[in-house]
């Protein structure tokens, strides 16, 4: 009789464990576990996105960047204030690019401090834009800058 008992607690034991593990592993309509495919992983991630697609978004910042600074260097030789505009405009672009894509993939990825390095250098370059555009007297019309929290 003792026999039995220990069987039985075992079976229980084994069935209850089965069922917790379904549970929190998830189960397909047929009872049997499910193991979670790679799109489930990657839903389950906080970052929410790929290497590749943290790369596309880089690479479409770091162009709006590298135009700000062509902008800025043709201002600085010709004087034209329109130069100082679209350096002005593609800077702001590329931080507001920069800022999205560090919100969009957290702390854990593995570029996200050298993302928020160059957003910083931006938001200065932002700044010395408009101290030139100051010392100038030349009239920039007032933007929204998503990602730089100097003002």
């Amino acid at each position: 009789m003792r026999q039995i008992s220990k069987i039985q607690r075992f079976l229980t034991h084994g069935v209850l464990v089965g069922l917790l593990l379904g549970i929190l592993a998830g189960c397909g309509s047929d009872g049997l576990l499910l193991a979670p495919t790679q799109v489930d992983l990657l839903q389950i991630r906080p970052d929410n996105r790929s290497r590749e697609e943290v790369r596309v978004f880089r690479e479409k910042a770091d162009l709006e960047r590298n135009w700000a600074l062509v902008y800025y260097r043709s201002w600085r030789r010709g004087g034209d204030v329109r130069y100082l505009e679209l350096s002005r405009q593609h800077m702001a672009n590329a931080v507001s690019n920069y800022f999205n894509l560090q919100v969009s993939m957290g702390h854990s990825f593995p570029t996200f401090y050298d993302i928020d390095q160059v957003r910083l250098e931006g938001c200065g370059f932002l700044r010395e834009v408009e101290s030139q555009a100051q010392l100038y007297e030349i009239p920039l019309a007032p933007i929204a800058i998503e990602g730089c929290f100097y003002r």
